[in-house]
C-alpha cells in the first residue's frame, strides 16, 4: 500500500488531531475530547477520500498513541477505526484506559 507521510498537529479549536501532508493539505483527522481526569477520547477518524488507501488512518492512530504515551494520559478508543487498529497492535495497549481490553 502506498504511504503518504504526514505530520500530526492539534487543532484545539475543532478538537481535531490533523494529519497534514508536506504541502500542508489536511489528509485526515481524529475528532477527540479530553476528560477532566486527562483521558484522551478518540471519537471519530476521518480520511479525505483523495488519500484513502495511503496509510493515513494508521498514521493517525499510531500518532495519537505516541502522543498519549508521551503526555502520560490514557486513551479511550470510542472510534471504531482506532479500536480496530489497537486490536491489531497489542504493543500499544499500555496507553489504554484501565479496564479496556481487546
Amino acid at each position: 500500500m502506498p504511504r503518504t507521510p504526514v505530520t500530526l498537529r492539534e487543532n484545539a479549536e475543532k478538537h481535531y488531531i490533523e494529519a497534514v501532508t508536506e504541502d500542508g493539505t489536511v489528509a485526515g483527522w481524529v475528532d477527540y475530547d479530553r476528560t477532566a481526569d486527562g483521558t484522551f477520547v478518540a471519537i471519530h477518524t476521518e480520511v479525505d477520500p483523495a488519500f484513502e488507501g495511503e496509510g493515513i488512518g494508521g498514521q493517525i492512530a499510531e500518532g495519537i498513541v505516541a502522543m498519549v504515551r508521551e503526555t502520560g494520559q490514557r486513551l479511550r478508543p470510542d472510534c471504531p477505526f482506532v479500536a480496530e487498529w489497537l486490536r491489531r497492535h497489542p504493543e500499544a495497549h499500555d496507553v489504554l484506559l484501565e479496564g479496556i481490553t481487546f
